[in-house]
């Protein structure tokens, strides 16, 4: 299964590029040991495409990012959230959204959409600062991590991937 690689990259990268700041150029490059890592930005946006065995694809921006190539129509995207992050690696995503709306009025609509879409609710977790919905659907799996960032703002995580 490749979410803890994706899981580990994303933070890694996400780390990187709001903890010790963009590259500086338009567009960087890095050697890493399974091949080349390649950053590139436009404005507040940043991309990074790792190459090798498991090639890795992140976007990341405060305004707003594209929503990744063949992302499945069977997910619901919470409708007043921006998508500040998305990552694909082979045969997993992840995308991360950003709301002012509360958790629970977002555990209510992932709960409710998730369900008319056709996923199967396996488990829930409500946690002081955030909720976790895990759900699986035709061999796959899709997990909603939420949790307040902020007085202002709801991170609304997805993660998909095969079972």
């Amino acid at each position: 299964m490749y979410l803890r690689p994706l899981a580990t990259s994303a933070l890694l990268l996400s780390i990187g590029v709001f903890g010790c700041g963009r590259p500086t150029d338009d567009q960087a490059a890095l050697p890493a040991q399974s091949g080349d890592i390649s950053f590139s930005r436009v404005g507040d946006t940043l991309q990074a495409d790792v190459g090798g065995q498991e090639k890795m694809h992140l976007e990341t921006g405060e305004t707003g990012v594209a929503l990744p190539a063949g992302f499945p129509s069977d997910v619901p995207l919470y409708p007043a959230a921006t998508l500040v992050l998305a990552v694909t690696l082979d045969d997993s995503e992840q995308v991360t959204l950003h709301t002012s709306d509360d958790i629970p009025d977002v555990v209510k609509f992932y709960r409710e959409q998730l369900a008319a879409s056709g996923w199967t609710i396996e488990a829930e977790l409500d946690v002081q600062r955030g909720n976790m919905i895990s759900s699986d659907k035709d061999g796959r799996t899709c997990s909603v991590v939420l949790t307040r960032k902020s007085d202002k703002i709801t991170a609304i995580s997805i993660t998909l991937g095969k079972r």
